[in-house]
């Protein structure tokens, strides 16, 4: 039953909008009142790159903010074909709604999508707890290089739940909206973390930045000397750091680890732009990122993507150039 259920999670992650429900998708500013989200996800996660793995515990307040009742939780992450043509794996390890644990029956072939049928259905308004364990691997197609530069993407590693209801082997209907998200990151020192949203441990990491239009540091532990200051990230303890994120409204938490990188941090009023390249470039892309995501055509392309005023991303990956996620965009290296 799960099987055929596989192709509706690659469709799915679809929204059946009521009129009210239709405001919380989309009708709000990114700078009105914080928007309702059905669930709140608080993520504590490892990073191990040199295996392509995280790990990491879950909890997920689930509320419901529709107007009907809901029987069942889906939970998945990559589709079905995305894991089968690519390799890439996600396995839930531990599953618990409500504090009780769902049985094995509930899960696919694989544990990486699981349904779980609750023991009464959710009414508007209240609220289900879930907790997971899982463990994700990526591909080597999620890693590039560029010198002694390298970075890797975590993409659709998270299993995500969203409500249905129906009745088995018979027509279901799933509602997914965007969520809030708490993020830690675990990661050797030598890499550096960049996901959606506040980083809020900021000065903890890199400590106080000069108060400049544009600064740039290493985001490794070695001292970097630009425009007479010299920068250099705050030692860590036990040789890992831990990133601190939160992300308001959005859909899943996907993001970048990288090795050998600079940060080029600029303030233009109040938005907030980094760049990442490898310390090679450095001569050629200070600042070249920084002016080029200002003018009026890019700036304004980036900053649709933008909410709640997060910082815009922009990392030189030497592939091509695309949106990653919400506020985060690859630039290939010219």
């Amino acid at each position: 039953m799960l099987r055929s259920l596989n192709l509706i999670a690659a469709l799915l992650f679809c929204s059946c909008i009521t009129a009210e429900n239709h405001v919380h998708a989309g009708a709000e500013r990114a700078d009105s009142a914080p928007k309702t989200v059905a669930s709140v996800y608080h993520i504590s996660a490892r990073v191990i790159p040199e295996s392509l793995l995280i790990r990491a515990d879950i909890d997920i307040d689930v509320q419901n903010i529709y107007r009907d009742s809901f029987n069942l939780l889906w939970l998945a992450s990559a589709p079905e074909k995305t894991r089968r043509e690519t390799g890439q794996y996600c396995k839930i390890n531990r599953l618990e709604v409500n504090g009780a644990p769902v049985r094995s029956a509930g899960f696919s072939a694989d544990s990486s999508t699981a349904l779980v049928r609750l023991a009464s259905p959710l009414g508007p308004g209240e609220r289900v707890a879930v907790s997971q364990s899982i463990v994700a691997k990526m591909t080597e197609a999620d890693r590039w290089a560029y010198s002694d530069a390298e970075g890797i993407q975590f993409k659709s590693w998270l299993p995500r739940v969203v409500l249905g209801s129906g009745q088995p082997d018979k027509k279901l209907t799933f509602v997914d909206e965007p969520s809030d998200f708490e993020v830690s990151i675990s990661i050797d020192s030598d890499w550096f973390v960049v996901a959606p949203g506040e980083l809020l441990n900021d000065k903890a990491l890199l400590g106080a930045m000069p108060n400049s239009d544009t600064i740039l540091t290493d985001v490794i532990h070695h001292p970097y000397a630009a425009d007479g200051y010299a920068f250099s990230r705050l030692p860590s303890e036990n040789g890992r750091d831990t990133y601190e994120y939160r992300k308001r409204y959005n859909r899943g938490y996907d993001l970048l680890v990288l090795n050998g990188y600079l940060l080029d941090r600029a303030n233009r009023g109040e938005r907030k732009i980094e760049a990442y390249y490898p310390v090679e470039l450095g001569k050629k892309w200070q600042g070249r990122l920084l002016q080029q995501s200002i003018s009026k055509s890019n700036f304004a392309r980036y900053s649709k993507a933008l909410q709640h005023r997060d910082p815009l991303k922009l990392v030189v990956v030497g592939k091509k150039s695309t949106q990653y996620g919400s506020g985060v965009w690859l630039i290939k290296a010219k």
